[in-house]
C-alpha cells in the first residue's frame, strides 16, 4: 500500500452496519493513514463524489429505496471509475454476482466481514484500479496518435487521387506523391504502375478490392503497405468510391489515401510491451515456483547426500553394497546440482557483487574455454578497451559464459567459432524496449554469440523456460539457459537472444554500468590441514533428517555436538550447558523463532560465539539476516558432509571477535 493517506467511502444506510465496517477498517490499516467518509443514502453519495475524490468505494446492496447495483451504474454514468466493494447480506450471492456483472470490483459478505477480508478487498479493488490506470494510458497514447492523425488530415495531410477508368489515367494530388515518396507527376500515371508501389504481400488483396468496387458500385477502405523508391515501408489507409457515367458504367473512381504509419506502429509497440510483461510474469511465476521447490529439495537433497556418504564410510572397501551406495551418492549429487540451478533461475543464490571488468574476466575464463568447447571450435575475443565496470559476482558471470559457451558448442558439432564481444553501450528509450526489461541510460554489453545451427523461430520465445526442450532428451538437464537467465537478471541485467536457422545465435547481456572502479582483490578460502576438531557445536535444525546427519557428521569429525529442533529448545540446551559452546550452526528458516532471532537471543548470554547459518532459500536469507558480520556466516544447502565438515572447520579457524563464553 502507499504511504499516502487511503480515502474510502462507506456507503451504508445503517448506523451500527456502518460503525462496525468502518471500526474493521481502522483495525485492519495496522497504523496506516487511512480516512473513511460515510454516505447513508445514494443521494449523498452522489453528492460526496461530486466533492472528492476516492480511492475505493464500499456500497451496501439495500440503500432503501434504491439499490447498489443502480447507484454504481449512476456513478459510471458519470465517468467515475473508482472501484466498488458491494456489502451483500447473509445468502445474498445472487446479489454479489449482479454487482460483479455490474462493474464492482469485490464483494464481502456482512455476515463473514473482518478486518483481514476487507483490507484483502482493498488491496484488491487498488490493484484492479492500478491496472485500469496502466491499460488507459497506453489506450491514451494511442488515441493521442490517432488525434495526431487526424489533425494531419485537417491541415490537408491527407492525398486524394483520381483514376479515369477508360483512359487507364491516375491523378495524386501533391501530398499523395509525398507520401509515396515521389516527386510531383512522378509515376504512377497507370492503375498498374499504382500497383507497383504497394507491398508484394498486400498487393493481390487490395487488387480484389479495388475490382469488387468496380463491380458491385459500393465505396471500399483498405489499409495495406506501400514501398517508397528509397526501401522504406509506410502504412498507408485508403478510401475510394465509383463515379458512374450516365449509363450506369463505372466511369472514374476517386478517394483519399492517409499515412497511418504512427498508428500503426503504436498498435505494434503496444502488442510487443504487452507481450514483455505477460513472458516477464510468466517468468517471475515460474521461478517463484522453482525458487520454493528448490527449498524443500533442498533438504532431501541434504538428508541423501549426508547419509550415503555416511554410510559409504562404514562398509568395507571390498563390500559388494559399495557399488549401489556409490550410485545413490552419484545421484543424489545430480540432484543437488539441479537444485543450484533452479536457485540460480529464481534468482535466489547467495551472492557477492562486486565492481568487476568484464574484460578481465573473460581473458582469466579463456583457458577454460579452450578446453570447455574443444579445438574443432575457433574461439574469438572482440573486447572493447577502457570498458566500464559492472557490479556482479564474479562467479556467477563465469558460470553464465559456460554455460553459453556449452550452449554453442553442442549447436556446432563439425566445428565454427565462439565470439566474446564486450562494450560499452548506452540504451536509449527505443533501445531498451528491445532489451525488456533493461532501463535507459549506462551500459556494458556481453555478447556471446556462435555461427552453428541456430533455433528454431517458434523455440525462441521459450529457451530461458526451465526443461524447454533445445536438445535431444538425453543430453543436458533443460536447465542450462534458465540458470543463465537466472544469473543475469540477478545481476540486475537483461539478456536477450537472436537467431536464424543454420546461421548461429547470439546473447545479448546488458548490465547497468557502475562508476566504481574494479575489484581485483582475490578471494581464496583459508586452507586446512584437518577438517577435525574438539570444540563444542550448538546444531539448531527443525528438520529432523538433516539434524540427525549433519550432528552425525560433525560428530565423526570429532566435535561435541549439542541438538536441538527449534530455537527455544537451543537456548534451554545452551542456559543448561556449563562449558563453552564455541559455534552455532542454526538453519534460518525455523517456526517460532529465526536463526537470526536465535543467535541475536544466544549471543546476549554468550557474546563472541560464532554462528554459522543454514538455508536453501536464499531470497529469505537475504531478506532475514540483512548485512553479514565476521563472526555470521552462511553455509548453503543443499551440501555434502565433507563440505559441511570444510566449512566448520574453515569457520573456526577464523580469528573471533572475542572468545566464547561459558
Amino acid at each position: 500500500m502507499a504511504t499516502t493517506c487511503l480515502r474510502l467511502l462507506l456507503v451504508e444506510d445503517s448506523d451500527s452496519d456502518a460503525f462496525l465496517a468502518a471500526e474493521m477498517i481502522r483495525e485492519g490499516s495496522q497504523g496506516a493513514p487511512v480516512q473513511v467518509d460515510r454516505a447513508s443514502s445514494a443521494a449523498e453519495a452522489l453528492e460526496r463524489l461530486e466533492r472528492n475524490s476516492y480511492d475505493v468505494l464500499f456500497f451496501d446492496y439495500r440503500l432503501g429505496a434504491q439499490d447498489g447495483v443502480s447507484l454504481l451504474r449512476h456513478v459510471r454514468a458519470r465517468q467515475v471509475q473508482t472501484p466498488v466493494v458491494f456489502l451483500t447480506g447473509k445468502g445474498d450471492d445472487a446479489t454479489a454476482v449482479e454487482a460483479m456483472k455490474a462493474g464492482a470490483a469485490d464483494y464481502l459478505s456482512k455476515a463473514r466481514l473482518s478486518p483481514d477480508s476487507i483490507w484483502s478487498c482493498i488491496r484488491h479493488a487498488v490493484g484492479v484500479r492500478h491496472e485500469q490506470v496502466r491499460r488507459q494510458a497506453a489506450e491514451d497514447r494511442l488515441r493521442r496518435s490517432e488525434a495526431k492523425l487526424a489533425e494531419a488530415q485537417r491541415i490537408a495531410h491527407m492525398g486524394s487521387w483520381e483514376w479515369d477508368i477508360a483512359a487507364d489515367k491516375v491523378t495524386w494530388s501533391d501530398e499523395l506523391y509525398r507520401i509515396y515518396g515521389l516527386r510531383p507527376h512522378e509515376s504512377p500515371a497507370t492503375f498498374e504502375a499504382y500497383l507497383a508501389r504497394l507491398h508484394p504481400e498486400d498487393r493481390d488483396l487490395h487488387q480484389e478490392t479495388i475490382e469488387r468496387t468496380l463491380r458491385t458500385h459500393q465505396p471500399f477502405q483498405s489499409e495495406y503497405r506501400i514501398r517508397r523508391p528509397d526501401g522504406a515501408g509506410r502504412w498507408v489507409h485508403a478510401r475510394g468510391a465509383v463515379v458512374t457515367a450516365a449509363d450506369g458504367t463505372a466511369e472514374r473512381m476517386m478517394g483519399t489515401c492517409q499515412d497511418i504509419t504512427e498508428r500503426k506502429t503504436a498498435e505494434l509497440e503496444l502488442r510487443q510491451s504487452m507481450g514483455q510483461v505477460r513472458r516477464a510474469q510468466k517468468m517471475e511465476a515460474i521461478g517463484r515456483l522453482a525458487g520454493g521447490i528448490a527449498h524443500d529439495f533442498s533438504d532431501v537433497m541434504t538428508g541423501i547426500l549426508g547419509y550415503g556418504q555416511l554410510l559409504l564410510g562404514r562398509l568395507e572397501r571390498d563390500s559388494g553394497l559399495r557399488a549401489e551406495v556409490e550410485q545413490i551418492r552419484k545421484v543424489a549429487l545430480r540432484g543437488a546440482s539441479l537444485t543450484r540451478q533452479l536457485l540460480a533461475f529464481s534468482r535466489e543464490q547467495i551472492t557477492t557483487p562486486r565492481a568487476i571488468d568484464l574484460n578481465v574476466v573473460l581473458t582469466d575464463l579463456a583457458p577454460t574455454l579452450r578446453s570447455l568447447i574443444g579445438e574443432h571450435i575457433q574461439l574469438r575475443h572482440a573486447l572493447e578497451p577502457g570498458l566500464r565496470s559492472i557490479r556482479a559476482d564474479r562467479g556467477l558471470i563465469e558460470q553464465a559464459v559456460l554455460n553459453l559457451a556449452l550452449f554453442a558448442r553442442d549447436s556446432m558439432p563439425k566445428g565454427g567459432t565462439l565470439t566474446l564481444e564486450t562494450r560499452n553501450a548506452d540504451l536509449d528509450k527505443e533501445s531498451a524496449k528491445k532489451h525488456f526489461p533493461a532501463q535507459p541510460g549506462p551500459h556494458v554489453l556481453l555478447s556471446v554469440g556462435d555461427d552453428g545451427s541456430g533455433i528454431d523461430p517458434v523455440a525462441l520465445p521459450h529457451i530461458f523456460e526451465p526443461f524447454y526442450a533445445t536438445k535431444e532428451r538425453d543430453e543436458g538437464t533443460g536447465l542450462d539457459l534458465a540458470t543463465v537467465y537466472g544469473i543475469v537478471h540477478q545481476c540486475d541485467g537483461s539478456i536477450s537472444a537472436f537467431s536464424e536457422p543454420g546461421r548461429g545465435t547470439t546473447f545479448l547481456m546488458h548490465f547497468p554500468r557502475t562508476n566504481e572502479p574494479p575489484d581485483t582483490r582475490v578471494v581464496s578460502a583459508t586452507p586446512v590441514s584437518s577438517l577435525h576438531g574438539t570444540e563444542t557445536l550448538l546444531l539448531v535444525e527443525d528438520d529432523d533428517a538433516v539434524r540427525a546427519v549433519c550432528a552425525e557428521v560433525l560428530k565423526e569429525h570429532g566435535y561435541t555436538v549439542l541438538e536441538a529442533a527449534s530455537g527455544a529448545d537451543a537456548l534451554r540446551l545452551a542456559s543448561a550447558h556449563p562449558g563453552a559452546v564455541h559455534l552455532l550452526i542454526a538453519d534460518v528458516i525455523m517456526p517460532s523463532m529465526n536463526g537470526r532471532q536465535l543467535a541475536n537471543r544466544f549471543e546476549q548470554t554468550r557474546p563472541g560465539t560464532k554462528v554459522l547459518f543454514i538455508s536453501g532459500y536464499a531470497g529469505r536469507v537475504t531478506e532475514l539476516l540483512g548485512v553479514l558480520t565476521p563472526t555470521r556466516a552462511v553455509f548453503h544447502k543443499p551440501f555434502t558432509p565433507e563440505a559441511l565438515a570444510r566449512r566448520t572447520r574453515e569457520f573456526l579457524d577464523q580469528a573471533p571477535a572475542s572468545p566464547p563464553s561459558a
